[in-house]
């Protein structure tokens, strides 16, 4: 994809989305997509991207609030 062969890459990156923990392949598979002027895929993987995104900053912040120090209570 990075090539400017985004119609090649297509195919190969679907392969790997079982793995895709953090939504970078369906972020890469949206711009492809779009290079290749199929919109509605790139919106479907596009908004894919974005629900992993927001369930991984929440769970960050989850944790973050978990792992703050606080004082004893008296």
């Amino acid at each position: 994809a990075r090539i400017g062969k985004a119609a090649e890459a297509i195919p190969h990156l679907a392969a790997g989305l079982d793995m895709d923990e953090d939504g970078s392949l369906r972020y890469q598979l949206a711009r492809a997509y779009q290079a290749t002027g199929d919109a509605e895929k790139a919106r479907v993987a596009m908004a894919q991207y974005q629900e992993i995104q927001k369930r991984s900053d929440l769970e960050k912040r989850k944790l973050e609030e978990q792992a703050q120090i606080t004082a004893p209570s008296p």
